[in-house]
């Protein structure tokens, strides 16, 4: 023991909890989750290291919203793709995707975390740089987490919960091949070096207290479980890599290796302390609100 005291106190419903986790959460008597290192798959920036899911049908393919979220670690500059749907065959190129663009690539200040959407006017590129809220958000070597949102008019992408930038992007989805790639752009050639994990789309626009608690370690099995179309956890010891959503769209996987991933909350432990899901102001689960973090 190193001599600290941690003050508790005891809730309503007779349990001992940290004074300073948020007020619901004592109320609840509910005790927040240790957190424990998740894995991830690293990626060599070759076509030998490489995933690839096929969708079925137009209807997997496009939405009317759409949120997407990763965990990312980059190794160096450059442009690299992170996951895309569509694989440049055919104009707009990209239903939606992200990526890191290198300094100077499609007007980034600095190397930039790029969120796309594409429609029949072609591909939005909002991208998060140097010249975003808070400064430059890329940084080598270190987990961060990367999100986007669109609700059929807006687009906003949000660096570790917090929202960088923001542009209008109102149409329809573009509706391309059947081609959902994780690691690389085949078309340009553009693959990732560094790792990933718990890469995961919605066919709707998550709230900013949503993609806080993504990016505080919360899965996204437990965020708007209802809506969430894609998830792979990379965790880097199996191939094909599961969808955990579904028993569709298994990814092929090509190389790669399981790598240290980044800290997140422990499932066994996130289902056994938070309550089921219910249904909350703003869309927001009740655990998701219990977590403190607000929803929008």
């Amino acid at each position: 023991m190193n001599g600290s005291r941690r003050r508790f106190i005891l809730s309503a419903s007779g349990l001992l909890v940290a004074a300073s986790m948020p007020r619901a959460v004592r109320a609840a008597g509910i005790i927040l989750p240790p957190r424990r290192l998740s894995t991830a798959r690293y990626f060599n920036g070759t076509s030998s290291d490489t995933l690839q899911a096929t969708m079925a049908s137009t209807s997997d393919q496009t939405f009317s919203a759409l949120s997407v979220a990763v965990w990312i670690n980059s190794t160096s500059s450059g442009t690299k793709s992170i996951f895309r749907r569509g694989d440049q065959t055919a104009s707009p190129y990209v239903s939606y995707g992200l990526a890191q663009l290198a300094n100077g690539t499609g007007g980034s200040v600095g190397d930039g975390w790029d969120f796309m959407v594409g429609t029949g006017g072609g591909i939005t590129h909002l991208v998060a740089d140097n010249n975003s809220s808070g400064g430059n958000p890329v940084v080598f070597g270190r987990w961060a987490h990367l999100a986007g949102t669109w609700d059929g008019t807006t687009m906003r992408v949000f660096v570790n919960g917090v929202e960088k930038k923001n542009v209008a992007n109102a149409g329809t989805m573009a509706a391309l091949d059947t081609h959902f790639s994780i690691g690389y752009d085949v078309g340009f050639g553009e693959y990732w070096l560094g790792s990933l994990a718990h890469v995961a789309v919605w066919n709707a626009a998550l709230g900013l207290g949503e993609i806080n608690a993504l990016a505080r370690g919360v899965l996204p099995p437990e965020v708007r479980q209802q809506s969430l179309h894609l998830y792979y956890p990379l965790s880097g010891n199996s191939s094909p890599e599961k969808n955990e959503i579904s028993s569709k769209y298994a990814a092929a996987v090509t190389g790669t290796r399981m790598s240290d991933g980044p800290s997140v909350m422990a499932k066994s432990q996130r289902i056994a302390y938070f309550p089921a899901p219910a249904a909350a102001s703003g869309g927001c689960s009740q655990r998701i609100a219990l977590l403190g973090v607000g929803c929008k």
